[in-house]
């Protein structure tokens, strides 16, 4: 599966022969670019990202059908991120619409997971020890999501960290647990 870019549209192309020839399934996706695209197999798969709405959300989009039809999944209102392993779905979500207004305060992330395949969702038992600024960027790609294992992951905030003396761009949080626990690691990123 790919997304492209068709006259002013995006659409989703598929192909059965490792990329020598591609054909359109959807030419009426519900994101536009910089949408990002996940399938965990050749029927469900996960559209979010691209221009947020007028109340400054960006929805999770789920298909069953191999991306002919897409639903709005119930979580959000931003959604950063999504990582799918089989039927085991998680999403980053910002937990504040996006706003052109200035920001003045980091707000808390949070983890939601779906294990049937995007159908139904549920916060993480534990919040990620991140957070993100709902202007940062107007895509809101400033959380992102990296599961090593169906219970191990990542989350990585580029919202800089406020304290006093701090030398770091932003704030990765660990769960080796299935988002049971999370723990704060160093950023790997840090301000020189």
């Amino acid at each position: 599966f790919g997304l492209a870019f068709h006259g002013a549209s995006t659409v989703l192309a598929v192909t059965d022969d490792a990329g020598n020839t591609w054909r359109v399934v959807n030419d009426a996706l519900p994101a536009d670019l910089p949408a990002q695209l996940e399938f965990a197999d050749s029927s469900h798969g996960y559209l979010w990202g691209g221009t947020p709405s007028a109340q400054g959300t960006v929805p999770l989009w789920v298909t069953s059908d191999g991306g002919r039809t897409w639903v709005r999944a119930p979580v959000g209102p931003v959604v950063s991120d999504v990582s799918a392993i089989g039927s085991d779905v998680w999403a980053v979500v910002g937990t504040r619409p996006i706003s052109s207004l200035p920001v003045t305060a980091a707000y808390p992330a949070t983890v939601e997971i779906s294990t049937n395949n995007g159908t139904t969702w549920q916060p993480t038992a534990a919040a990620p020890p991140v957070s993100e600024e709902p202007g940062l960027s107007v895509a809101d790609q400033d959380l992102e999501l990296a599961r090593i294992t169906p219970s191990r992951a990542y989350v990585l905030s580029f919202a800089p960290a406020r304290s006093a003396g701090a030398t770091s761009l932003g704030q990765l949080g660990y769960t080796p647990d299935g988002g049971q626990t999370w723990q704060s690691r160093t950023d790997p990123c840090p301000v020189y």
